[in-house]
């Protein structure tokens, strides 16, 4: 994944909502204040933190980040039977609607769609739609933290899995370890959310021979199958829908 926007939020004790800011990762002088907040010593209640972790770790485009993630908490590990992970979506189903009264469902914006076709879901200038979606995850995290009781302990034995996993990430630079476990759930899925797969995983192994690295001669034939012809550029660019 590329990351573009980063998004904070203080989680107010009273379950009062708060605005949220939204940040322009293109700009150095808003990863400096990324790096100043996830490198910091607070807690971040994340959700599904690996992908963004390896992005703040790694990512060299269109801004190099070099941002080392400090203090997470992330809450899917916490409500999750590992190695299985609960998405939020079936989280939320157990919430009901009362904590999300005036949010948009998270169905507004197909990522599918345009994933599908190496393209980017958010573009910029971002719209009203995509700025609130991108804004209204933190008021869903924040209610599944209040309705949850997520107590002291909860978050400090969420906490030592997260680090955990971080830890992994880490020392996987390449990030190896993750490309297997993603290609397995590549012929678990059918039609556009494969081909979705398919795409995530290409990228992946381009940029492993980009900068030199071994790839399984098997695994990219079977991606390959599954892209049928489509080409994801060398040098990683998105195309246009």
């Amino acid at each position: 994944g590329l990351l573009t926007v980063a998004q904070f939020h203080i989680v107010s004790p009273r379950e009062e909502r708060t605005p949220g800011l939204l940040i322009d990762l293109r700009s150095e002088r808003c990863v400096a204040l990324a790096r100043a907040v996830m490198e910091s010593e607070g807690q971040k209640l994340q959700w599904g933190a690996d992908g963004d972790c390896i992005s703040l770790m790694y990512q060299t485009h269109p801004m190099s980040l070099g941002i080392v993630p400090n203090g997470v908490v992330d809450l899917q590990l916490g409500f999750s039977q590992l190695p299985r992970r609960l998405g939020m979506a079936r989280m939320l189903e157990r919430l009901g609607p009362v904590p999300f009264d005036g949010l948009p469902g998270k169905n507004q914006i197909d990522f599918d769609e345009p994933h599908s076709k190496n393209c980017a879901a958010l573009k910029f200038p971002l719209g009203l739609v995509e700025v609130a979606y991108s804004v209204d995850d933190l008021h869903r995290i924040e209610a599944i933290y209040h309705s949850q009781g997520c107590d002291a302990a909860f978050l400090n034995r969420t906490r030592e899995v997260t680090d955990k996993i971080q830890r992994g990430l880490e020392e996987d630079k390449w990030g190896k370890g993750l490309l297997h476990r993603e290609f397995g759930y590549l012929h678990q899925k059918e039609g556009r959310r494969q081909q979705c797969k398919a795409v995530q995983l290409m990228r992946h192994l381009k940029w492993l021979v980009i900068h030199k690295q071994k790839v399984d001669p098997m695994m990219m034939n079977a991606v390959q199958g599954v892209l049928q012809g489509m080409q994801i550029p060398e040098d990683l660019s998105f195309g246009e829908e």
